[in-house]
Protein backbone atom coordinates (compact mmCIF):
# COMPACT_ATOMS: atom_id res chain seq x y z
CA UNK A 1 0.00 0.00 0.00
CA UNK A 2 1.34 3.45 -0.89
CA UNK A 3 2.37 5.66 1.99
CA UNK A 4 -0.30 8.31 2.74
CA UNK A 5 0.59 11.92 2.05
CA UNK A 6 2.18 13.51 5.10
CA UNK A 7 0.17 16.27 6.73
CA UNK A 8 1.71 19.72 6.45
CA UNK A 9 0.88 20.66 10.04
CA UNK A 10 -0.44 19.09 13.19
CA UNK A 11 -0.23 15.52 14.51
CA UNK A 12 0.47 12.77 12.00
CA UNK A 13 -2.39 10.54 10.87
CA UNK A 14 -1.25 7.66 13.10
CA UNK A 15 -1.32 9.88 16.19
CA UNK A 16 -4.75 11.26 15.22
CA UNK A 17 -6.11 7.73 14.83
CA UNK A 18 -4.88 6.82 18.31
CA UNK A 19 -6.45 9.98 19.76
CA UNK A 20 -9.69 9.21 17.92
CA UNK A 21 -9.73 5.79 19.58
CA UNK A 22 -9.54 7.40 23.03
CA UNK A 23 -12.19 9.96 22.11
CA UNK A 24 -14.59 7.20 21.10
CA UNK A 25 -13.81 5.16 24.21
CA UNK A 26 -14.54 8.20 26.33
CA UNK A 27 -18.06 8.31 24.91
CA UNK A 28 -18.93 5.12 26.80
CA UNK A 29 -20.09 1.65 25.94
CA UNK A 30 -22.56 2.86 23.31
CA UNK A 31 -19.81 4.38 21.17
CA UNK A 32 -19.37 3.04 17.64
CA UNK A 33 -15.81 1.75 17.85
CA UNK A 34 -15.39 1.08 14.15
CA UNK A 35 -12.91 1.99 11.42
CA UNK A 36 -15.44 4.43 10.00
CA UNK A 37 -15.98 6.19 13.31
CA UNK A 38 -12.26 6.39 14.05
CA UNK A 39 -11.33 7.78 10.63
CA UNK A 40 -14.18 10.31 10.78
CA UNK A 41 -12.88 11.75 14.05
CA UNK A 42 -9.24 11.53 12.93
CA UNK A 43 -10.01 13.31 9.67
CA UNK A 44 -8.51 10.70 7.38
CA UNK A 45 -9.73 7.94 5.08
CA UNK A 46 -9.93 4.18 5.48
CA UNK A 47 -6.86 3.66 3.31
CA UNK A 48 -4.80 5.70 5.76
CA UNK A 49 -6.18 3.66 8.65
CA UNK A 50 -5.24 0.37 7.02
CA UNK A 51 -1.80 1.68 6.16
CA UNK A 52 -1.10 2.12 9.87
CA UNK A 53 -3.23 -0.60 11.46
CA UNK A 54 -4.47 -4.02 10.38
CA UNK A 55 -7.76 -3.60 12.23
CA UNK A 56 -9.43 -2.01 15.26
CA UNK A 57 -7.86 -4.58 17.56
CA UNK A 58 -4.36 -3.54 16.48
CA UNK A 59 -5.27 0.12 17.03
CA UNK A 60 -6.52 -0.79 20.49
CA UNK A 61 -3.33 -2.68 21.35
CA UNK A 62 -1.21 0.21 20.08
CA UNK A 63 -3.15 2.87 22.02
CA UNK A 64 -3.04 0.95 25.29
CA UNK A 65 0.61 0.02 24.78
CA UNK A 66 1.56 3.66 24.19
CA UNK A 67 -0.41 4.74 27.25
CA UNK A 68 1.31 2.29 29.56
CA UNK A 69 4.71 1.56 28.10
CA UNK A 70 5.98 4.44 25.94
CA UNK A 71 7.75 6.31 28.72
CA UNK A 72 7.00 3.96 31.62
CA UNK A 73 5.68 6.84 33.74
CA UNK A 74 2.28 5.32 34.49
CA UNK A 75 3.80 1.94 35.33
CA UNK A 76 6.18 3.69 37.76
CA UNK A 77 3.30 5.65 39.30
CA UNK A 78 1.44 2.40 40.01
CA UNK A 79 4.45 1.05 41.87
CA UNK A 80 5.03 4.27 43.81
CA UNK A 81 1.37 4.24 44.85
CA UNK A 82 2.05 0.91 46.53
CA UNK A 83 5.18 2.28 48.19
CA UNK A 84 3.12 5.23 49.44
CA UNK A 85 0.58 2.80 50.89
CA UNK A 86 -2.29 4.61 49.21
CA UNK A 87 -3.76 4.44 45.70
CA UNK A 88 -5.07 7.97 46.33
CA UNK A 89 -1.45 8.98 45.76
CA UNK A 90 -2.16 8.37 42.07
CA UNK A 91 -5.09 10.78 42.12
CA UNK A 92 -2.98 13.48 43.70
CA UNK A 93 0.34 12.96 41.92
CA UNK A 94 -0.37 10.98 38.76
CA UNK A 95 -1.11 12.03 35.21
CA UNK A 96 -4.87 12.61 35.33
CA UNK A 97 -5.48 12.04 31.63
CA UNK A 98 -3.47 8.79 31.57
CA UNK A 99 -5.27 7.46 34.64
CA UNK A 100 -8.62 8.39 33.16
CA UNK A 101 -7.77 6.52 29.98
CA UNK A 102 -6.52 3.54 31.96
CA UNK A 103 -9.87 3.22 33.71
CA UNK A 104 -12.09 3.76 30.66
CA UNK A 105 -10.05 1.17 28.75
CA UNK A 106 -10.70 -1.36 31.52
CA UNK A 107 -14.38 -0.44 31.74
CA UNK A 108 -14.79 -0.74 27.96
CA UNK A 109 -14.00 -4.45 27.94
CA UNK A 110 -10.23 -4.11 27.51
CA UNK A 111 -9.43 -5.08 31.09
CA UNK A 112 -7.58 -8.23 30.05
CA UNK A 113 -5.40 -6.31 27.59
CA UNK A 114 -4.71 -3.54 30.10
CA UNK A 115 -3.87 -6.04 32.82
CA UNK A 116 -1.52 -7.98 30.55
CA UNK A 117 0.19 -4.79 29.37
CA UNK A 118 0.61 -3.42 32.90
CA UNK A 119 1.98 -6.74 34.13
CA UNK A 120 4.50 -6.79 31.29
CA UNK A 121 5.52 -3.21 31.99
CA UNK A 122 5.91 -3.74 35.73
CA UNK A 123 7.81 -7.00 35.26
CA UNK A 124 10.15 -5.28 32.79
CA UNK A 125 10.64 -2.40 35.24
CA UNK A 126 11.54 -4.80 38.06
CA UNK A 127 13.75 -6.91 35.80
CA UNK A 128 15.79 -3.87 34.75
CA UNK A 129 16.19 -2.87 38.39
CA UNK A 130 16.96 -6.31 39.77
CA UNK A 131 18.99 -7.61 36.83
CA UNK A 132 20.68 -4.61 35.19
CA UNK A 133 23.15 -6.92 33.42
CA UNK A 134 20.39 -9.08 31.93
CA UNK A 135 18.71 -12.34 32.82
CA UNK A 136 15.24 -13.42 33.88
CA UNK A 137 13.35 -13.04 37.14
CA UNK A 138 12.63 -16.27 38.96
CA UNK A 139 9.08 -17.70 38.80
CA UNK A 140 8.57 -16.89 42.50
CA UNK A 141 9.59 -13.27 41.96
CA UNK A 142 7.28 -12.97 38.94
CA UNK A 143 4.37 -14.38 40.93
CA UNK A 144 4.85 -11.92 43.78
CA UNK A 145 5.08 -8.93 41.44
CA UNK A 146 2.04 -9.91 39.40
CA UNK A 147 -0.01 -10.55 42.53
CA UNK A 148 0.76 -7.03 43.72
CA UNK A 149 -0.08 -5.54 40.31
CA UNK A 150 -3.52 -7.19 40.28
CA UNK A 151 -4.37 -5.66 43.63
CA UNK A 152 -3.24 -2.18 42.67
CA UNK A 153 -5.18 -2.29 39.39
CA UNK A 154 -8.34 -3.36 41.20
CA UNK A 155 -8.00 -0.44 43.59
CA UNK A 156 -7.38 2.05 40.78
CA UNK A 157 -10.67 1.04 39.18
CA UNK A 158 -12.43 1.12 42.55
CA UNK A 159 -11.19 4.65 43.14
CA UNK A 160 -12.59 5.45 39.74
CA UNK A 161 -12.44 8.19 37.16
CA UNK A 162 -15.51 9.83 35.71
CA UNK A 163 -16.37 9.20 32.06
CA UNK A 164 -17.50 12.81 31.98
CA UNK A 165 -14.47 15.04 32.04
CA UNK A 166 -11.03 14.25 33.33
CA UNK A 167 -11.47 14.86 37.03
CA UNK A 168 -11.07 12.06 39.58
CA UNK A 169 -14.14 10.68 41.29
CA UNK A 170 -13.14 9.21 44.61
CA UNK A 171 -15.81 6.53 44.76
CA UNK A 172 -13.73 4.76 47.42
CA UNK A 173 -11.73 6.54 50.09
CA UNK A 174 -9.10 4.24 51.54
CA UNK A 175 -9.16 4.11 55.31
CA UNK A 176 -6.09 3.63 57.47
CA UNK A 177 -6.49 -0.17 57.51
CA UNK A 178 -6.70 -0.36 53.72
CA UNK A 179 -3.68 1.93 53.30
CA UNK A 180 -1.72 -0.14 55.79
CA UNK A 181 -2.70 -3.30 53.92
CA UNK A 182 -1.54 -1.87 50.60
CA UNK A 183 1.76 -0.85 52.15
CA UNK A 184 2.11 -4.35 53.63
CA UNK A 185 1.54 -5.87 50.19
CA UNK A 186 4.26 -3.68 48.68
CA UNK A 187 6.61 -4.56 51.53
CA UNK A 188 5.84 -8.27 51.25
CA UNK A 189 6.43 -8.11 47.50
CA UNK A 190 9.85 -6.56 48.03
CA UNK A 191 10.65 -9.24 50.63
CA UNK A 192 9.54 -12.05 48.31
CA UNK A 193 11.44 -10.74 45.29
CA UNK A 194 14.60 -10.08 47.31
CA UNK A 195 14.49 -13.60 48.72
CA UNK A 196 13.73 -15.20 45.36
CA UNK A 197 16.57 -13.32 43.68
CA UNK A 198 19.00 -13.75 46.61
CA UNK A 199 19.61 -10.03 47.01
CA UNK A 200 19.53 -7.46 49.78
CA UNK A 201 16.05 -5.98 50.31
CA UNK A 202 17.32 -2.46 50.96
CA UNK A 203 19.32 -2.59 47.73
CA UNK A 204 16.23 -3.73 45.83
CA UNK A 205 14.10 -0.88 47.19
CA UNK A 206 16.83 1.65 46.39
CA UNK A 207 16.98 0.43 42.79
CA UNK A 208 13.21 0.73 42.39
CA UNK A 209 12.86 4.27 43.71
Amino acid sequence: MARPRKDAEGPCARARLVEAFWELLDQGTDADLSVGAVTRIAGCNRGTFYYHFKDIDELQRTAIGQLLLDDGALVDELWHAALAGDVAHLLDQGDTLSLHRLVIAMESGSAHLVDRTVRRGVLDRWKRAVLPDGGELSPDACFAIQFMVSGIMSMVVAMGYSNEGMGPVRTVELGSCARAYLLDVASATADAVAAAQHMDRADLIARLR
